[in-house]
């Protein structure tokens, strides 16, 4: 796979699999037209670093995330899991439940 169609494999299973958000969601957070998103995901339309940029400042992902084309996740996984077990800590019973049960509807 090139890097083009790799990198317009990732924003869609970022946006679908990930955010699970329609085009129209996705491409209104980064300032786009539904149509010009589904071009960028099919790979016949590039997208520009400014708008890569937002999307991983937007979403909290290292840029990298999107466009290397091997990607060790198992650190950001770890940083996340830290992260998350912060939040956690911080919460009483009834949250935790709430949380879970938002977690496992995905």
């Amino acid at each position: 796979m090139d890097t083009k169609n790799l990198l317009s494999s990732r924003i869609r299973h970022l946006r679908k699999d990930v955010l699970r958000k329609t085009q129209d969601e996705f491409a209104f957070d980064i300032g786009i037209d539904p149509s010009h998103l589904s071009r960028i995901e099919c790979g016949t339309k590039g997208i520009g670093i400014d708008k890569l940029v937002l999307i991983c400042e937007l979403y909290g992902l290292p840029i990298n995330e999107l466009v290397q084309t091997e990607v060790n996740t198992e650190p950001l996984r770890a940083k996340l899991i830290e992260e998350l077990i912060e939040i956690v800590e911080g919460m009483d019973v009834l949250e935790i439940s709430v949380m879970m049960k938002m977690i496992r509807a995905r």
